[in-house]
């Protein structure tokens, strides 16, 4: 997996059967909730966050992989219709 860090720079982590993937929500009273997803549901351009560790190659491996939600804008009465 392949992740822009920004304009130039890019760094490559690799999923392995140990890695986990989760989507990131809120529940009715606020609180973060994470559940389990698949790697196939990853889009390109979706922002995550990485944690990982590395291999005795001095590869980096994905440990976990969490898919940050989009921040939802402000709803004003021109949204609301």
């Amino acid at each position: 997996m392949f992740v822009e860090m920004d304009d130039e720079h890019e760094m490559k982590f690799r999923i392995t059967r140990k890695s986990k993937i989760f989507t990131q929500t809120k529940n009715a009273e606020g609180k973060n909730v994470f559940k389990e997803i698949k790697a196939s549901s990853l889009e390109p351009g979706e922002t995550i966050d990485v944690d990982m560790q590395t291999a005795p190659d001095g590869s980096f491996e994905a440990v976990r992989i969490t898919l940050v939600p989009l921040k939802e804008e402000p709803r004003t009465p021109e949204t609301q219709k």
